[in-house]
């Protein structure tokens, strides 16, 4: 009975350290994990980082590079994605923008100089000549009037600038509006007949229809014409002619100022709408104008969307076309 009643306690014992082995290397395991994963995380973030930010620092870096010599560079458009390719096409066409503005600067710059240096040198020259010498009052005379034409010279070739300028680069001067060719071009006839008569020159207008219409700029196209009538008047002879004919084909109108003048050398024809280049003429060898009418003349043709072409041969007189598209 007695063995029935008392109570048995067991009492089983292991020893430890096999599991805090166990705890400690699963402890290691996880840290040495951690350790991995964070820096891998931030070896990959890295390079992501990187390469997403590679656009920006190279933006950033010829931004602090670029100076007045130095336009030409540009980003090397790669497959970036849409946000930073349209940082590198905004750059880019940034410095486009800059490189064309420096450009014109530069150009402007170098015509002035080349084309003020030698009415300047005239009017020094002549000014010291009557300087140093005694001469009466005529020759005094004689040396301001000389020195006033070469003052309206310069006056005219800045004005040309200033035009040209404008015309490349402010297109808004332009004030289009649909009219009949009809009207222009007898009103220019009528004037042109005037600029002819100091040369004894026969002027003759043809236009084949009536209702010719196109979208213009009536005072800068009357410039443009007036330009290449001044042109034919300065290269044709006395008593010579001069034809204007207007006439229309297909969506296009063609309008040609033709004369009978000395004609243009082929090694010659490619050069006439640079600027300030001259034709030498085989009659008088002073240059005359600007050499701009006929560059500016084509940007106005431009800026309607149309062309000057030009057919001369020796000898045989001159014939320049404009084309523009009908309204």
């Amino acid at each position: 009975t007695s063995f029935r009643t008392a109570k048995v306690i067991i009492q089983v014992g292991t020893l430890t350290d096999p599991v805090q082995k166990i705890l400690h290397r699963l402890l290691t395991f996880i840290l040495i994990i951690i350790i991995t994963v964070v820096v891998l995380t931030s070896f990959v973030g890295q390079v992501f980082a990187q390469k997403v930010l590679k656009p920006v620092v190279t933006v950033s870096q010829m931004a602090d590079n670029i100076t007045y010599q130095g336009l030409s560079n540009r980003i090397i458009e790669k497959q970036n994605d849409v946000e930073m390719q349209k940082l590198v096409d905004s750059f880019n066409g940034m410095i486009n923008r800059l490189d064309k503005s420096f450009t014109h600067i530069n150009e402007f710059s170098s015509h002035v100089a080349h084309e003020l240096k030698t009415p300047l040198a005239i009017m020094r020259g002549e000014t010291e000549l009557a300087l140093d010498q005694e001469i009466d009052s005529n020759e005094y005379k004689k040396v301001l009037a000389n020195n006033l034409d070469e003052i309206d010279r310069m006056i005219k070739i800045v004005k040309d600038l200033l035009l040209l300028a404008k015309l490349d680069y402010k297109p808004e001067i332009f004030k289009f509006q649909k009219f009949n060719l009809s009207s222009f071009f007898t009103d220019l006839y009528e004037h042109s007949k005037v600029l002819a008569s100091s040369k004894s020159i026969h002027m003759d207008l043809k236009i084949v229809e009536d209702n010719i219409y196109v979208n213009g700029d009536k005072i800068h196209l009357r410039r443009l014409f007036l330009n290449l009538i001044n042109n034919a008047v300065l290269y044709t002879p006395s008593s010579g002619k001069i034809d204007l004919l207007v006439y229309k084909k297909d969506s296009k109108v063609f309008m040609d100022v033709k004369d009978s003048g000395e004609g243009i050398s082929s090694e010659n024809i490619d050069k006439i709408f640079d600027k300030f280049y001259r034709v030498p003429k085989e009659a008088d060898t002073k240059e005359s104008g600007s050499g701009l009418g006929l560059n500016i003349a084509q940007s106005i043709a431009k800026a309607h969307k149309g062309v000057i072409t030009v057919q001369s041969q020796p000898g045989k007189g001159t014939t320049f076309t404009v084309t523009l598209p009908l309204a």
